[in-house]
C-alpha cells in the first residue's frame, strides 16, 4: 500500500503513483518491483527505495480505508477496546463477495477476570464476542454520531458505582498482604488457606481495605469471629444420607452425552482415606464413570473423569466440604481451575445451571458479609468530611507503588463525578433540593451525600429526596436510607444497633480482650496504615 505521492513513480500508461493506491507484488528484481493494481489491473514498475520508504505493507486496513473496496475473501478485526457502531460493521462485513468473517478481540485472561469482578460481565472469549455483535447490530439499530458515542462511553466509564467497584479492586491489591497478616493472628492457617482459596477473596480484600480504614479496632475483631463448619445450624445427616441425598443431586446433573475428553483431578489423600471413600462412594452411586490411580509415593491420588461430567462432580466436592470432618478446597490443588471449568460448562447449558445444588463454602464471603453488616453498612450516609467524597475512606499506605497511584487516580475520578452531581441537582431546581438545602446550614455536606445516595440507588423522585423508604430485606440500601433520614429530621438513622455483650457466666472474655489489646499494637512491618480516629467516637448518634 502506498503512503504518499511521487511523481517519479509512474505505470505503464503514465499515470503518477498516488496515497492510497494497492498494489500486488508479482516479481521483485534488483532495482524495481513488478506490481500489479488492485483497483484497476493496470501494472506498474516501483522502484525498490520506494518500496522500503513510501509503502508498507498491504495486508488489512482500516474500515474508513476500504469503502467501496471488493475482495474474494474479507476478514474483520475489531480490538479489545473498540466501539464500533453498526454501520461500520456493516461496511466492513460486506467487502468479500464469497466470504466474510468477523473477529472479536478480547482482553486477555487477567484483565478478563478483573473485569468480571468489577462489573459481572462475561470472561468466556466465546461469549465476549458473542455479546458484542448482538450489542452492535441488534441493540443498537440507531447510527450515533462520533460526540454521541464518546458521550455514551464516558457516561459509562463515570458511573458512580463502577468507580466504587474499581476502587475497592485497587484497594485490595494493597490490603490483601495486610489482610492475610491479620487472619493469621486470628486463624489457624489452615483456615487462612480456605479464606484465600474461596472465590469472593478478592471481594474481601476489596471490603477490608474500607472496613480497616474506617475502624480498625472493631473490623479487627470481625475478621476474628469463628469460621466453624460444626456451628453450622440445622441437623446433620449421618453418613448414609449424606451419600445418598449428594449421589441424587448429582445423577440429575449427569450429561446425556459423553465428550470423550478426559479430565484429571488430584486430591491430596490416599486411597484408604475417608475422604477418598466419600467421594469414590458418591462417584459409583451417581452412575458417573471415573478411574482412580495412586500417585508413585501412594500419598495422593488421581481421578480421572468425562470432561462433560465436572458440573456432577463439582456438585459431589461442593457438597462433601462442611459436613465431613477434614474435607476442604485444599485437598485439591486444581480447585480454582476446576471451578472455572465447571463455571464454563454451565454457561453453555442454561438448563444445567438452573437445577439446585450445593453451594462451595465461601468463607471470604462469610467474612466480607459480615464487615459489611456490622460496620461499612451501619456508617453509609453519615458525616465523613475527611472521606474521598464522603462515600469512602482515603486509602493510606507506607510504600508509594503503582497501585497506590491507581487508587489516587480513581479517588480524584470519584470526587470529579460526585462534585459533578451535585452540580447537576443545584441546576435541576427539583422540589427535593429546596428542602435539603435548607437543612444543610447545619450539616454542610448532607446535599452532597443525599445527592449520592440518590446515585447509587437510582432514585429519580423529584418530590422526597430520599424515596420510599427501602424494604428491610434490601439490607444495605435501608440502613443507608436510615442514616441520612436520620440527618434530615434529627432523629436516629440507627436500623439495626445490634446486640450488646453482656459477660455470663463461665463464659471466657480473654478471646475478646485479646483482640482489642493486638489491634492497638504498633505494625511496624506493614505497609497498610488504620485510620487513627478513635473507635469509640459518637457520629451522629451511630456508635461504632
Amino acid at each position: 500500500m502506498c503512503r504518499k505521492n511521487e511523481d517519479d513513480v509512474t505505470s505503464h500508461d503514465g499515470r503518477t503513483i498516488e496515497n492510497g493506491m494497492t498494489f500486488r507484488i508479482e516479481n521483485v528484481g534488483r532495482r524495481d518491483v513488478s506490481c500489479v493494481s488492485l483497483a484497476d489491473g493496470s501494472r506498474w514498475e516501483i522502484p525498490r527505495e520506494f518500496l522500503e520508504t513510501g509503502c508498507e505493507a498491504g495486508y488489512a486496513c482500516t474500515v474508513h480505508r476500504c469503502q467501496g473496496m471488493t475482495v474474494d475473501r474479507c476478514a474483520v478485526l475489531f480490538p479489545s477496546d473498540a466501539n464500533t457502531p453498526c454501520n461500520l460493521q456493516y461496511v466492513a462485513g460486506s467487502r468479500g463477495k464469497e466470504e466474510n468473517h468477523f473477529y472479536y478481540a478480547c482482553p486477555d485472561e487477567e484483565q478478563r477476570k478483573i473485569r468480571h469482578q468489577l462489573s459481572g460481565v462475561e470472561t468466556d472469549p466465546k461469549a465476549i464476542a458473542m455479546s458484542r455483535m448482538k450489542a452492535s447490530l441488534l441493540n443498537h439499530p440507531d447510527a450515533a454520531t462520533a460526540t454521541e458515542t464518546l458521550e455514551r462511553e464516558r457516561t459509562d466509564r463515570m458511573n458512580l458505582k463502577r468507580l466504587m467497584c474499581e476502587h475497592d479492586y485497587a484497594a485490595g491489591l494493597i490490603s490483601g498482604p495486610h489482610l492475610n497478616a491479620m487472619l493469621a493472628r486470628r486463624h489457624d492457617p489452615k483456615t487462612v488457606d480456605k479464606i484465600t482459596r474461596s472465590p469472593s477473596y478478592e471481594w474481601l480484600r476489596g471490603v477490608w481495605s474500607r472496613a480497616y480504614m474506617t475502624d480498625a479496632k472493631r473490623a479487627f475483631a470481625i475478621i476474628g469471629q469463628p469460621l466453624d463448619p460444626d456451628r453450622l445450624k440445622g441437623r446433620r445427616l449421618d453418613r448414609d444420607q449424606l451419600v445418598g441425598k449428594i449421589a441424587r443431586i448429582a445423577r440429575v446433573l449427569h450429561p446425556d452425552r459423553m465428550d470423550d475428553t478426559t479430565y484429571r483431578i488430584d486430591m491430596d489423600v490416599s486411597r484408604d482415606s475417608e475422604q477418598a471413600r466419600y467421594v469414590t462412594e458418591i462417584l459409583e452411586r451417581s452412575d458417573i464413570p471415573y478411574a482412580l490411580a495412586d500417585t508413585l509415593d501412594g500419598k495422593a491420588i488421581t481421578i480421572d473423569v468425562d470432561h462433560s461430567c465436572i458440573p456432577a462432580v463439582k456438585t459431589i466436592l461442593d457438597g462433601l466440604c462442611q459436613p465431613v470432618k477434614g474435607f476442604d478446597q485444599s485437598l485439591f490443588p486444581q480447585w480454582r481451575e476446576l471451578r472455572r471449568e465447571e463455571g464454563r460448562i454451565l454457561k453453555e447449558n442454561p438448563g444445567m445451571r438452573g437445577q439446585s445444588r450445593p453451594v462451595e463454602p465461601d468463607w471470604a464471603a462469610t467474612i466480607a458479609g459480615r464487615l459489611n453488616a456490622g460496620l461499612l453498612d451501619r456508617v453509609n450516609g453519615t458525616v465523613h468530611e475527611e472521606w474521598c467524597a464522603g462515600v469512602i475512606p482515603r486509602i493510606r499506605a507506607s510504600r508509594h507503588g503503582s497501585e497506590l497511584d491507581i487508587v489516587r487516580q480513581n479517588e480524584r475520578l470519584i470526587e470529579l463525578k460526585v462534585g459533578e452531581l451535585v452540580r447537576d441537582a443545584q441546576a435541576s431546581n427539583q422540589p427535593w433540593t429546596g428542602r435539603i438545602l435548607e437543612a444543610s446550614a447545619d450539616d454542610p455536606t448532607l446535599f452532597r451525600d443525599v445527592v449520592v445516595y440518590r446515585a447509587m440507588w437510582q432514585v429519580d423522585e423529584e418530590d422526597d429526596p430520599l424515596g420510599e423508604r427501602p424494604p428491610t430485606s434490601s439490607g444495605r440500601q435501608e440502613q443507608h436510607w436510615a442514616n441520612l433520614d436520620g440527618r434530615i429530621n434529627h432523629t436516629d438513622g440507627v436500623v439495626n444497633p445490634g446486640r450488646r455483650h453482656r459477660p455470663s457466666a463461665g463464659r471466657d472474655m480473654s478471646a475478646i480482650n485479646h483482640a482489642e489489646e493486638t489491634s492497638t499494637r504498633p505494625e511496624e512491618t506493614t505497609a497498610w496504615q488504620p485510620s487513627r480516629r478513635p473507635s469509640d467516637k459518637p457520629r451522629n448518634g451511630l456508635r461504632i
